[in-house]
């Protein structure tokens, strides 16, 4: 495709679209300073929102660990791999 052809394809994709992108977000400041967001509408936050949170965490945590204990726990009794290509794979995998 040549560059006069592709510099036409752009300029008539941008004569088609018309709407501009649009943030949704307090009007700026008429004044010129601050943030434009009132004090009063400031963010709020709940403790008993975050301790929920970090219990999850703290499950997702304790669900990881067993089963990273049962993953070394298998492959502990591999051995000698020689002779089974499928043992060798998984504890190269393993071992990486």
């Amino acid at each position: 495709m040549a560059w006069d052809e592709w510099e036409g394809l752009k300029a008539d994709a941008a004569a088609r679209s018309s709407t501009q992108m649009q943030l949704n977000q307090y009007p700026a400041d008429p004044g010129g300073g601050g943030t434009g967001i009132p004090v009063t509408e400031s963010l709020k936050s709940e403790k008993k929102v975050w301790v929920q949170a970090g219990e999850g965490v703290t499950g997702l945590k304790a669900d990881i660990s067993k089963a990273l204990t049962g993953l070394e726990n298998g492959q502990a009794g591999l051995g000698d791999t020689t002779g089974c290509q499928s043992a060798g794979a998984q504890k190269e995998l393993y071992d990486s």
